[in-house]
């Protein structure tokens, strides 16, 4: 922060940091909210410029939860934005819940003691993962090393945290905020992450083709459903 205390109305340099936290000092307000302007960078990117407004008796301001807004309502550029955002996001959400469904045929077919039905094995991935590694370590399968490779190299690409943050992060769906998104682990600080949506994209194309692996994995020894192959949009969606 360029200017520690700076006055109501004054433009002051946010930072964030390498732990993705914007913390900032600012003269606590008494009696009536304050409003800053801040600008900030991110990187060699954009330059984003905001308001920051503070309620009475809020001495530390800790960015990663805000409430965020724009000015007058959503812009055509936020709504041109939100689109594509949506779109990647909805396809993570999409192939992140396919993957999750290919795991746990995986570990059904690797631990029969289980049981053979989804409800067996109600885990979600970072556990279903876990338990795999678990089956393959106390048991030698062809199975389990294939699917441990597919595992290590999602792993390798962060495709589960990637997931994580993308449908369960709180994002800033407002053009020219870089990619922004307020995450919350579990038992963990927050943080800020900036995710160029070219990227966010490919998180979904990976994950389809995670969930592919794994599906021709188990075909021969799980029911398959093919669908009749028709190119003419059907117009149904789900009405």
């Amino acid at each position: 922060m360029s200017n520690p205390e700076p006055r109501p109305g004054d433009t002051f340099l946010a930072t964030l940091d390498e732990r993705g936290r914007i913390t900032l000092d600012l003269p606590v307000p008494t009696d009536e909210s304050i409003t800053y302007s801040a600008e900030e960078r991110i990187g060699d990117g954009p330059r984003l410029v905001y308001e920051l407004t503070l309620p009475p008796g809020k001495a530390a301001v800790e960015l990663t939860a805000p409430i965020v807004e724009r000015q007058g309502g959503a812009s055509a550029a936020d709504a041109q934005y939100r689109e594509r955002l949506y779109a990647a996001v909805g396809r993570i959400t999409v192939a992140g819940g396919q993957v999750e469904a290919s795991l746990k045929r995986s570990l059904i077919l690797l631990s029969p003691e289980r049981g053979a039905a989804f409800v067996d094995v109600d885990l979600e991935w970072f556990r279903l993962e876990a338990a795999i590694r678990e089956a393959v370590d106390s048991a030698e399968s062809v199975l389990g090393r294939r699917v441990v490779r597919l595992l290590d190299l999602a792993a390798r690409n962060r495709l589960r945290e990637r997931r994580n943050d993308a449908v369960h992060g709180a994002w800033w769906p407002f053009d020219g905020m870089a990619g922004r998104v307020s995450r919350w682990p579990r038992r963990s600080e927050g943080y800020i992450t900036n995710v160029d949506l070219r990227a966010l994209e490919e998180v979904g194309a990976k994950l389809e083709r995670l969930v592919q692996a794994l599906n021709d994995l188990v075909r021969e020894r799980w029911p398959v459903v093919t669908l009749p192959r028709d190119d003419r949009p059907t117009g149904s969606f789900g009405v």
